[in-house]
């Protein structure tokens, strides 16, 4: 016979809560299961061009990071493995949620390597956040209803970088791009 642990209330409530997202997903067409953090590391090891983007910068959402992590009206999620129902599409995830079980701030890694990790509301993009393409391109700034609107830096691997305005995920407004060239807009 082995033994089990038996669970403690703050488990009960993860368990619950998890099962508050779980119905959500599955009201938006997405199943869920849960993985352990390795796999989650495992499927982001196959996107080296993204892991050295998300490296480089670490120092800029590090502090994101500490104050979800010290939010104690924050809930930490397990790993999960999403899958939605009418297209098969796959993505990863890891996060917080508050206490009705809505996502607010989180790690997205999808099947075709695009990742994101920073604030979210109603399952989009809202708040600070950084976005990675799968060729290492990246955007680091605000996000509105899933769209780059706001103070931002857009930096492109062939060495272009913009920072200042978006509005609708385009450079809109003030701002200074500096060109691989040397060239300063």
């Amino acid at each position: 016979k082995s033994k089990r642990k038996p669970q403690t209330a703050a488990h009960e409530g993860h368990t619950e809560l998890f099962k508050i997202i779980l119905d959500k997903l599955s009201e938006n067409n997405f199943t869920a299961e849960e993985i352990s953090k390795e796999d989650f590391d495992k499927v982001l090891d196959s996107y080296p061009q993204v892991k050295r983007t998300i490296e480089s910068t670490s120092n800029q959402m590090s502090e994101m990071d500490k104050e979800k992590e010290n939010n104690s009206s924050l809930t930490k999620l397990p790993s999960v493995h999403i899958t939605k129902k009418d297209t098969n599409e796959d993505s990863y995830f890891e996060g917080y949620s508050n206490s009705t079980g809505d996502i607010e701030y989180g790690s997205l890694l999808t099947k075709n390597g695009h990742y994101y990790k920073g604030n979210l509301s109603n399952y989009q993009f809202n708040g600070k956040g950084l976005y990675i393409s799968p060729n290492g391109d990246y955007y680091l700034g605000d996000w509105e209803n899933g769209e780059s609107k706001g103070k931002g830096e857009l930096v492109l691997q062939n060495g272009t970088k913009y920072v200042g305005d978006f509005v609708s995920n385009m450079k809109n407004g003030t701002g200074k791009e500096n060109n691989e060239d040397g060239s300063v807009y």
